[in-house]
């Protein structure tokens, strides 16, 4: 029986503590948790292994390309830029919220510096350019209202950073290694967010 200030069938929420009264005897989030899980926000805790693991690899992600850049001892496009991380790099953006009309906006500003590149033949003339990628993607988290949206925005920054800085160090970084690697991440994005 329920007792005063509480009513009938009433739960506490998995997530956040908080007291709801489920739909379905299954549910054990509050509509507000349960909403979040859908759009990639607080995850139900059975998913969060596989998230923090997400997070791992997108971290070893970072630092690999950081440190070794985009191209093997041969000076070959490393094969898991392609397939792998560009995977995972669209799932992480994807669960993140970014939107395609965000990611697809740099991807176009960096197609643009690949065309002023071709009308120039002046890769220094093109480099600021690639660095600006870096302001804008702050730029995006900045106009952003919301505390919990402005943290989960943070990887479109760390994935921007890492590959402006890798891209702007020479023609071949920026047409063999960052627009092949960017165009790999769109293609994978559109699976987790299409139209």
């Amino acid at each position: 029986m329920a007792t005063i200030g509480e009513r009938m069938g009433q739960r506490t929420c998995k997530q956040c503590g908080k007291p709801f009264v489920p739909k379905e005897a299954r549910h054990t989030l509050c509509s507000n948790c349960a909403s979040k899980a859908k759009v990639g926000g607080n995850k139900p805790q059975n998913r969060e292994p596989q998230q923090n693991s997400l997070q791992g690899r997108f971290a070893s992600y970072l630092e690999q390309l950081d440190q070794t850049g985009y191209f093997d001892t041969d000076g070959h496009l490393r094969e898991e830029l392609i397939v792998d991380d560009a995977d995972m790099v669209a799932r992480i953006l994807a669960n993140a919220g970014i939107t395609t009309s965000q990611l697809r906006r740099f991807f176009t500003m960096s197609r643009s510096l690949e065309q002023q590149l071709d009308n120039t033949k002046n890769f220094k003339a093109v480099a600021p350019g690639i660095a600006k990628l870096q302001p804008f993607a702050a730029a995006v988290i900045g106009r952003e209202q919301s505390e919990y949206k402005r943290k989960n925005l943070g990887v479109l920054l760390d994935f921007i950073d890492v590959n402006a800085k890798r891209g702007r160090e020479s023609e071949q970084a920026f047409r063999k290694g960052f627009l092949e690697h960017f165009e790999s991440v769109i293609a994978y994005f559109t699976l987790y967010k299409p139209k």
